[in-house]
C-alpha cells in the first residue's frame, strides 16, 4: 500500500482565501499507478488530479454516461424537429418542379449516369433558380434518385 497525499500546500492560503488541509489515505499499489497514469494523461500532478476528482472538476464515468444520455435525448429532439421542418419544406416544392426533378433524374438514370455529384449539382441549381430551400430539394431529389435507381435494377 502506498500513502497518497492530497493538498501539497497544506495550510497555505489559496487565491480565493481558502486553506488546504492535508489528508493521507492508503491505497493499493495498482490503483496508485492507475491514478498517476490518469493524472499524467491530463498533464497534472496526482495531488491536483485527486482534488479535481473530489471537486467534480473531472467527470466520472457515471457523470459522463448521464451527460451522454442527456445529449442523445437533445439530439433526438433536434433530429425529429429537423425531419418535421424538412417534410414541410418538401411539401412546399411545387408539383411542376417535382415533376421536372423526377423526369430529369429518370433521364439521368436511364442514360447510365449514377454520379451523385452531378445529381447534387443539378438539384442545387434547381433550388437556387426556383428560390427553394436547397436542403429540401436535395432530400427530395435524392429520395427520387435512389428510388429510380432501384427500379432500374429490377
Amino acid at each position: 500500500m502506498k500513502k497518497l497525499e492530497a493538498g501539497s500546500m497544506a495550510g497555505r492560503p489559496l487565491k480565493y482565501g481558502a486553506k488546504l488541509d492535508r489528508i493521507t489515505i492508503a491505497i493499493p499499489e495498482p490503483l496508485h499507478r492507475n491514478l498517476e497514469e490518469m493524472a499524467g494523461v491530463l498533464g497534472i500532478s496526482l495531488n491536483e488530479f485527486i482534488v479535481k476528482i473530489l471537486s467534480k472538476e473531472i467527470p466520472t464515468l457515471d457523470m459522463l454516461d448521464k451527460r451522454i444520455a442527456e445529449l442523445r435525448s437533445e439530439l433526438d429532439e433536434l433530429l425529429e424537429l429537423r425531419e418535421r421542418i424538412l417534410a414541410r419544406q418538401i411539401q412546399m416544392i411545387p408539383d411542376e418542379i417535382r415533376k421536372l426533378i423526377e423526369e430529369t433524374l429518370d433521364q439521368m438514370v436511364k442514360s447510365g449516369s449514377e454520379n451523385k455529384s452531378e445529381v447534387e449539382e443539378y438539384l442545387t441549381k434547381v433550388a437556387k433558380f426556383n428560390d427553394l430551400p436547397e436542403s429540401a430539394v436535395k432530400e427530395y431529389g435524392f429520395m427520387i434518385f435512389e428510388r429510380l435507381k432501384a427500379e432500374a435494377r429490377n
